[in-house]
């Protein structure tokens, strides 16, 4: 995995509007830099209401030629009574119309979409005040999409959906409450976007390697 790009947050001031530059930037609602919505480190983002439209974008600059993933922290601290929009691909970050998103349903499943219809829908349910981490790999060249969903550090996911991606000029992601829902608030943190799957960023110890040292007794090791 190479990494292209990450955002932590963690060296901005508590309580600031987020304020990116290029190739990220921000369209309507900006979020607040807030310690209270750190999931790493010392920051994260917080949109105190997702009543208003608000997203964070990653531009690449040019349409994507191989699979692109972008992976994040979420933690919807309330839930509203319309459908969270959580993350979206875009054809460039003046564009307000997703090309692919997936979203949080009102029955608190997750929905993957491709141009605005579902490919794939979770029998699981996501709860509120839960700290997430959401894998979304993008391949437009093999026109395919899979989304994974994890529990903090888990190395394996709640649940996998993934179906048919028909953007042709994708060249955006983005993450943030880009449709209005009804209110609610939601935090992101460490945002990364890398060209394969990216893993937890503390992982758990089944995933930590262990050094051990050996001697030869004359015998055998020990």
């Amino acid at each position: 995995m190479t990494a292209i790009a990450e955002q932590d947050f963690d060296d901005l001031t508590d309580g600031t509007t987020y304020a990116p530059s290029s190739p990220w930037f921000v369209a309507g609602a900006a979020p607040t830099v807030s310690t209270a919505a750190a999931i790493h480190g010392a920051n994260g983002l917080r949109w105190t209401s997702t009543a208003t439209a608000g997203r964070v974008d990653y531009d690449f600059g040019s349409a994507w030629t191989t699979a692109e993933v972008l992976s994040f922290y979420f933690n919807v601290q309330t839930f509203s009574s319309a459908n969270h929009y959580i993350a979206c691909t875009q054809a460039v970050h003046t564009s307000g119309s997703p090309l692919s998103d997936w979203r949080i349903n009102t029955a608190h499943t997750v929905t993957l979409r491709d141009n605005f219809s579902a490919v794939s829908t979770s029998s699981a349910t996501l709860s509120a005040a839960t700290d997430y981490r959401a894998e979304w790999k993008v391949d437009q060249s093999a026109a395919t999409q899979e989304l994974r969903i994890y529990e903090g550090e888990a190395d394996t996911p709640i649940f996998t959906l993934s179906g048919a991606f028909s953007g042709t000029t994708t060249q955006t992601f983005t993450i943030g409450p880009y449709t209005a829902a009804a209110g609610g608030a939601i935090d992101y943190d460490t945002v990364k976007i890398a060209d394969d799957w990216t893993g937890p960023e503390n992982p758990p110890a089944s995933l930590t390697p262990v050094l051990r040292r050996y001697r030869y007794n004359g015998t055998a090791w020990e």
